[in-house]
């Protein structure tokens, strides 16, 4: 093996062919101690800048992802809105099927699904009584429908009443 390429111990090394000087003061220390310091703050002297880039970045993304969750709930809203209506739609359409030719009134019924609603007006049916003929009441005096308006009885009910 050949040394050709590697400094001697103690030699230059990477300092451009300088040989080593022993430090022989306090004050050739410090020195040598400053300007490595020097050195390295030089390498970070932008750090501040970076930070305060980095946090102005931080803010905007986070107000970014607020405004965007603040979307994504009012679409969620919206969304669950239409879908409410859109049910209630629904089932007042199946409910106002199943009562056709029926004389139970489509508002009463009660369920969800279809299912529920016929079977809710099944129930309904059941109790549901025809409604019956009435008669109204025709004052006395007057003729009804099968009164002949000049029948006698009519006209005795009304001389009575003139007479009284």
């Amino acid at each position: 093996m050949s040394d050709e390429g590697t400094p001697p111990e103690g030699g230059a090394g990477d300092k451009g062919g300088q040989e080593f000087k022993a430090i022989a003061s306090q004050a050739d220390l410090d020195r040598i101690v400053g300007e490595r310091l020097a050195r390295e703050r030089a390498k970070f002297a932008d750090y501040e800048d970076l930070k305060a880039k980095a946090a102005k970045f931080d803010t905007a993304e986070q107000a970014s992802l607020s405004e965007l969750e603040r979307e994504r709930k009012a679409r969620a809203d919206v969304e669950g809105e239409l879908t409410k209506y859109r049910t209630r739609d629904q089932v007042a359409t199946w409910a106002t099927e199943i009562v056709k030719d029926s004389n139970v009134p489509a508002s009463v019924l009660r369920g969800t699904t279809k299912e529920e609603l016929l079977e809710h007006f099944e129930q309904v049916k059941a109790l549901a009584v025809p409604p019956a003929r009435t008669r109204t009441h025709v004052p006395p005096g007057k003729p009804t429908e099968g009164d002949v308006v000049g029948s006698r009885a009519a006209a005795a009910i009304r001389e009575m009443r003139r007479g009284s």
